[in-house]
C-alpha cells in the first residue's frame, strides 16, 4: 500500500484532506454558523422545549401563534400575487 492514496468514505458533513500518502476523512463542525457547538445547542434545545412547549398549549400561545400564521400567510398571499 505504500505510495497508494487511499480514500476514506465522504459523506456531505464530511471533508477530505490529504495526509502523506493517505486521504482521511475529518469530520466538519456543523454549527450552523453560529459558533455554539452542535452538542450545546442540543442541550439548549431539550432545556427549552418543554417550557415552550407549554407556553404554545395556553390559550394566550394559542392565539399568539394564530396571529402569527395569519400574518405569515399575508405575506405568502402578497408575493405571491
Amino acid at each position: 500500500m505504500a505510495g497508494e492514496a487511499l480514500r476514506f468514505c465522504s459523506p456531505i458533513n464530511r471533508q477530505t484532506i490529504y495526509e502523506g500518502d493517505y486521504y482521511l476523512s475529518k469530520k466538519k463542525n456543523n454549527d450552523y454558523g453560529t459558533g455554539i457547538p452542535k452538542y450545546e445547542m442540543e442541550s439548549l434545545a431539550r432545556a427549552l422545549f418543554p417550557t415552550i412547549q407549554a407556553y404554545y398549549e395556553t390559550e394566550k400561545g394559542q392565539r399568539e401563534f394564530a396571529e402569527w400564521k395569519a400574518k405569515q400567510d399575508a405575506k405568502k398571499n402578497k408575493q405571491s400575487k
